[in-house]
C-alpha cells in the first residue's frame, strides 16, 4: 500500500502523517509495501497503516477541542502538550494557564 515512504502530509500548516510500515512480528524484519513477499509459516504480518496529515494549525486548535480529544482517547496528555499547547489535567478539564504558558512559548 502507500505512505510507506513518504508521510502522508499536512495541509494549512497542520503536520504530516505517520508512515506505515509492514513488518514480520517474530523477527521484526520490515517488509515492502508492494509486491509479492512470502511470510514464513508461524510469522504473523503486522500492518500499521499511515496516519492521516493534520488539517490547519495545531496551537489553533480550541484547547476544550484538545482536552476532548484525550478523554476519548484519541491523543495522549503528553501530545497534547507537545503538538497543540495544551495542558489537560486528570479530570480532562484545562490548565488555562498551563496552556497559556505553552502557546507562548
Amino acid at each position: 500500500y502507500e505512505r510507506v515512504h513518504y508521510p502522508p502530509r499536512g495541509r494549512d500548516g497542520g503536520g504530516n502523517g505517520a508512515n506505515g510500515r509492514l513488518t514480520l512480528v517474530n523477527t521484526g524484519e520490515a517488509l515492502r509495501n508492494k509486491g509479492f513477499q512470502v511470510i514464513p509459516k508461524g510469522d504473523r504480518l503486522l500492518i500499521e497503516m499511515p496516519g492521516g496529515g493534520g488539517y490547519g494549525e495545531p496551537f489553533e486548535r480550541p484547547p476544550a477541542a484538545v482536552a476532548a480529544d484525550v478523554k476519548a482517547g484519541l491523543v495522549s496528555r503528553e501530545a497534547a502538550e507537545r503538538d497543540y499547547g495544551v495542558s489537560v489535567m486528570a479530570d480532562f478539564s484545562v490548565d488555562a494557564a498551563e496552556t497559556a504558558r505553552l502557546r507562548d512559548g
